[in-house]
């Protein structure tokens, strides 16, 4: 290839417009990387000389030599150079063709400028052809045209025609001779196009090995890393988290992400309401249409069976996606069709619905765990339950959302520094993401198990401190030989970590309402003692743990605590609306599982959130003639259609294989007591109190106290208190009827 000299009064003027003269040297070697025809260089030195903003604009006008200049100077100098954008959406992508305004477009801006109704189609697409008859018609319609399509000479199939024999024999595009190369990487011959480098030849393969990139965020090496964070970074696509923007037709935020449709940004749902919709060509309903099959038009719910489900075919009799019909209406594959079946798993070679170049679902599950958990192409032992864990063979789309999850970033970067401990996830930055990964590490054997809802109460002590020095040792000494102490001891009862936080709490608003008023804790009278308790809800009630500590230490006089005083319930739920609730939950499907199932619980037995979700899975107990839930001392023989649903929900932990009843979101950790009571709440409309209130007065009204008591787990006195509510409630109602 020839070689044409750098004009230098083209890198001058470079240098003059950069405001930076000892660039000559590098604008220099960037200008000669071009190697622009001399007259391409005087043309484009009349361009700087015309326009002092060239550099800067943004403008996409100009010759073309500018774009390229402006290209390899925006790679050098970022932030000093600003690439062409889009005339019409404002995007630096290459700009290869020209809008009506003169200045240059990028593919997806014109493609929307040539949106006509098809017709033959009648939808409106950009134009790919003329017919003769049928005038402009799109892409798909010239693809599917009758008149294209023969039997190819080589497989048989009837396909488009996209080459033909020396003799004049149609091939199609499977079939159709390549131009074949020698890869200069792995010395294999190719017959895909080429990517041509110094040297030779490289393959797809080759190129993407020799030309990687690493994400600033997860640390994964990609042949391109196209997105930039806030401070310049390099991100990739699943780590790049842009800012939101308006939906053009509901105005919802929604994620730039999201597909352009003429220039516009919409939300998932505006974009699936602006396809052009028709009826059916398998359930016969309008909607909006997601594929072109042989058999016709097809909406999203329909695709998605013919591609997850393959059904027998008529005409091979193989299991295999139906996608066409026959003349005697009978559903057949693609083969049987004329059309070559894209759904097989490039990979194993099963029959299924590809997710990712080619592969199945499994393929790609399996394939993206394994880069996770491997570091230099070897594997970690310990991570390997993680395999076992999400069931690739099962759950696959799981396995593969939590590759890309933020957790999966921090496992990935840990593992490649040769560093999975607990240690090393307390210094992340994302906390849930951590946490989430920390509980999932323990589950599965990869962490020993500790403490972890208590071994970061320091930390978080440490951060709401607001108190002096002095009182801040005692808070931790506090909370270091008392709270934890106890704490730990017991932790396997529900809600430990948030009663060691309340008291802590506690001892801090004390200690700051007394440095308020320029005290010391020695100097607390009870007087002032009382008037904190008076200045606060009853909960303050509960500081009676710190000063009972802080009398031992000596540091606090003989101060007395009133006992906390529990109010009498006083809010119930209405027999018509508890029963009104109870039907719902049995009947209505629309509702989420685990609604329904402790929502019944709760109306019938009166168990609060934190003996739901603490319930494990072996205290349902299934017998021949019905299932009992083990609630106390006496098993409770459930009704069927509530033994119904306590049976599906028992089915939710084979895929969480935590034993809780109601499996949280973290491994190996049951539902959160109030996201449980929100969720109760959001979908039945019932408040929980009132709820529980209704039910308990009920049963105490028809069972007797040892009963009840043993039946639903409770104190023989806390059943006393209900049942002497009930029957004061009972006389009260007597006597206002008697006057």
């Amino acid at each position: 290839m020839t070689s044409w000299p750098t004009d230098p009064r083209l890198v001058e003027t470079v240098c003059r417009l950069m405001g930076d003269p000892d660039a000559v040297k590098s604008v220099t070697a960037t200008v000669d990387a071009l190697n622009l025809y001399p007259k391409t260089q005087v043309k484009l030195l009349n361009y700087l000389d015309d326009n002092a903003d060239a550099l800067v604009s943004g403008r996409s006008d100009g010759p073309a030599s500018r774009l390229l200049l402006l290209r390899a100077l925006t790679a050098r100098y970022p932030g000093r150079v600003v690439a062409p954008r889009c005339s019409q959406c404002g995007r630096q992508v290459p700009l290869n063709r020209w809008g009506a305004d003169g200045e240059r477009i990028c593919g997806t801006c014109y493609l929307a400028n040539r949106l006509v109704p098809c017709g033959r189609c009648g939808h409106v697409k950009p134009v790919a052809g003329r017919h003769s008859t049928d005038g402009l018609v799109c892409a798909a319609c010239i693809r599917h045209d009758p008149a294209r399509r023969e039997q190819c000479s080589k497989c048989g199939r009837v396909h488009p025609v996209a080459a033909r024999t020396p003799d004049g024999r149609p091939l199609c595009q499977t079939c159709r001779p390549r131009n074949t190369f020698l890869c200069v990487g792995c010395g294999r011959t190719h017959t895909v196009k080429s990517l041509r480098v110094e040297g030779g030849a490289l393959c797809w393969a080759c190129y993407k090995r020799q030309h990687k990139q690493a994400c600033s965020e997860c640390g994964r090496e990609h042949s391109q890393v196209p997105r930039r964070g806030p401070q310049g970074e390099r991100l990739c696509n699943r780590c790049w988290d842009p800012e939101p923007v308006s939906c053009r037709d509901c105005g919802k935020p929604t994620s730039p992400k999201v597909r352009r449709v003429n220039g516009s940004h919409l939300c998932y749902r505006c974009y699936v309401l602006s396809r052009p919709q028709r009826a059916c060509g398998v359930c016969g309903r309008t909607s909006p249409v997601w594929a072109e099959l042989p058999l016709g038009p097809v909406c999203n719910g329909c695709y998605q069976q013919i591609r997850t489900k393959p059904q027998p075919c008529s005409g091979c009799g193989e299991n295999r996606p139906l996608v066409g019909v026959s003349r005697d209406d009978h559903r057949i594959c693609g083969a049987c069709a004329g059309q070559r079946s894209p759904w097989t798993c490039h990979n194993c070679g099963v029959l299924a619905a590809p997710y990712s170049r080619g592969r199945c679902p499994r393929c790609t599950a399996r394939e993206e765990l394994m880069a996770v958990i491997s570091r230099d192409g070897e594997i970690i032992r310990t991570l390997l339950p993680l395999m076992d864990y999400f069931d690739v063979e099962n759950r696959p789309m799981t396995a593969i959302g939590w590759t890309r999850s933020r957790s999966a970033a921090i496992l990935r970067r840990l593992v490649q520094a040769s560093n999975v401990s607990h240690e090393a996830l307390d210094v992340e930055r994302n906390a849930p993401p951590a946490n989430f990964l920390r509980a999932l590490l323990v589950f599965t054997g990869a962490l020993p198990a500790r403490a972890s809802d208590l071994d970061d109460t320091i930390e978080w002590l440490d951060q709401r401190v607001s108190v002096r020095p002095r009182h801040q040792t005692i808070v931790h000494r506090y909370a270091v030989w008392h709270v934890l102490r106890r704490a730990k001891r017991r932790r396997h009862r529900p809600a430990t970590r948030h009663h060691a936080r309340e008291r802590l709490l506690l001892a801090l608003r004390l200690l700051a309402w007394l440095e308020a008023d320029g005290h010391d804790i020695e100097e607390l009278s009870q007087a002032d003692f009382d008037r904190w308790l008076a200045g606060g809800p009853p909960a303050r009630a509960e500081i009676r743990d710190f000063i009972r500590w802080a009398q031992r230490q000596g540091l606090v006089g003989d101060l007395r605590v009133p006992l906390r005083r529990h109010s009498q319930p006083s809010d119930f739920l209405s027999t018509d609306q508890r029963w009104e609730a109870l039907h719902r939950c049995i009947v209505d499907t629309a509702l989420p599982l685990n609604v329904r199932v402790a929502g019944a619980l709760l109306l019938l037995f009166g168990l609060g959130p934190t003996a739901l979700t603490t319930m494990k899975v072996e205290q349902v107990v299934e017998h021949d003639d019905g299932v009992e839930l083990l609630v106390g001392r006496t098993p409770i023989r459930l009704p069927h259609s509530v033994a119904d649903l306590v049976l599906q929900q028992r089915k939710a932990d084979d895929e969480s294989m935590t034993g809780w009843l109601f499996p949280g979101q973290h491994p190996g950790r049951h539902l959160n007591p109030g996201s449980l009571a929100a969720r109760i709440k959001q979908c039945l409309g019932i408040g929980v109190r009132p709820s529980r209130n209704a039910a308990l007065a009920h049963l105490a009204k028809e069972l007797p106290v040892p009963v009840l008591a043993d039946y639903l787990g409770l104190a023989h006195t806390t059943a006393s208190q209900w049942a002497g509510l009930v029957e004061r409630q009972w006389g009260e109602y007597i006597v206002q009827r008697r006057s």
